[in-house]
């Protein structure tokens, strides 16, 4: 595992992605200590353990790490029966360490809009607003830096034929750009991004 400084990672990002690909996880820190160590499904560990704090903090170096939620992270909160694993691994968690991605919100969003007419769609439209004002400083932006890691990553994935869905991607990139763990119980989506997935529903 090569060692990178940070401001040494952020000016060479794209040898950075390119590394991880190809050889497994880089190790990037900052001042001296490790941040955090970018690369592959954890799924082996996720298997025998349901600590994924633990596990995310193994990949920062021994301290907690921030989470991007995923799309499906969100959608499992308003099911009528919601994964109490789920549930459980939210409570755990310091309100400021969650984030989600503005691409997240635009899925929600979407997803909502082609519903027809109806009592839930009014429900989830209200659910909409109350997570963006709930998140109102924890919502990422697609910046040019999360650009610049989607192109380039994209781009080497899809060389190997090994394709993502374009909201993948994105979500994928701003993990990256700010070295966070992605939750998602769609993990297979998200094998052959260099990022750390913590899956926090019960593995069957």
């Amino acid at each position: 595992m090569r060692t990178w400084q940070l401001q040494e990672a952020k000016s060479r990002f794209s040898e950075v992605v390119d590394m991880t690909l190809k050889e497994g996880p880089q190790l990037v820190t900052r001042r001296g200590q490790d941040a955090v160590a970018a690369k592959h499904l954890v799924q082996r560990a996720t298997r025998h353990t349901l600590d994924h704090g633990s596990l995310a903090r193994a990949y920062s170096g021994g301290r907690p790490v921030k989470y991007l939620l995923d799309t499906c992270f969100l959608s499992e909160l308003v099911k009528t029966a919601p994964e109490k694993a789920v549930l459980s691994w939210m409570s755990e968690r310091v309100e400021s360490d969650l984030l989600v991605s503005a691409m997240t919100m635009a899925e929600i969003g979407r997803g909502i809009e082609k519903l027809p007419a109806s009592r839930r769609q009014t429900e989830l439209s209200t659910w909409l607003q109350q997570l963006k004002v709930g998140f109102e400083n924890r919502v990422l932006a697609f910046t040019h830096e999360a650009a610049s890691a989607w192109a380039h990553m994209s781009a080497a994935i899809e060389a190997n034929g090994k394709p993502m869905a374009a909201f993948d991607f994105i979500i994928a990139a701003t993990v990256m750009e700010h070295g966070l763990a992605l939750v998602t119980h769609n993990v297979r989506d998200f094998a052959q991004a260099p990022v750390v997935l913590i899956n926090p529903w019960p593995v069957n």
